[in-house]
């Protein structure tokens, strides 16, 4: 579903001004009209534990995600797509496209949502327990298959 008919383009327009704009005393409140920042930290730590290459925080920028508004109010969604680049490396950085950017290629929403120290935590809660589900052999498993 789209909202072609009634795309309400300011909203779009203040969800950008305010990542961009907002004090950093503002920030949190402010952005909390258009991304619920926890869902956000939930769906990066995803992209991440899965090595991928190409999406929120990808090498070519933000990229393979749909931003759908909820019609109810102006929070967006990140909906994924395209997950062709994921699993590329063992050695995939956490803060891929993060720390070693320049501040011209930085992602300026995730970027001030890492600045929130209980957020970082967050974040890295978060990816721990995505690293402890990746690792977890399922219990009907084989034990003679190598493969978990």
């Amino acid at each position: 579903e789209t909202h072609e008919s009634d795309p309400q383009a300011s909203v779009f327009e203040r969800f950008i001004f305010t990542i961009n704009n907002a004090t950093d005393a503002a920030f949190r409140t402010a952005i909390a009209e258009f991304v619920d920042l926890k869902e956000l930290i939930r769906h990066v730590a995803t992209e991440v534990a899965m090595a991928d290459r190409d999406g929120f925080l990808g090498d070519y920028g933000m990229n393979n995600y749909y931003l759908y508004r909820v019609p109810e109010n102006h929070l967006f969604r990140f909906v994924d797509w395209d997950k062709s680049e994921a699993f590329f490396s063992i050695d995939f950085s956490i803060w891929r496209n993060v720390q070693d950017v320049t501040a011209a290629k930085t992602n300026r929403l995730w970027a001030r949502t890492m600045a929130q120290p209980d957020l970082r935590a967050y974040y890295l809660d978060f990816l721990s327990q995505c690293a402890d589900s990746l690792s977890q052999v399922p219990p009907d498993s084989d034990p003679a298959d190598g493969r978990g």
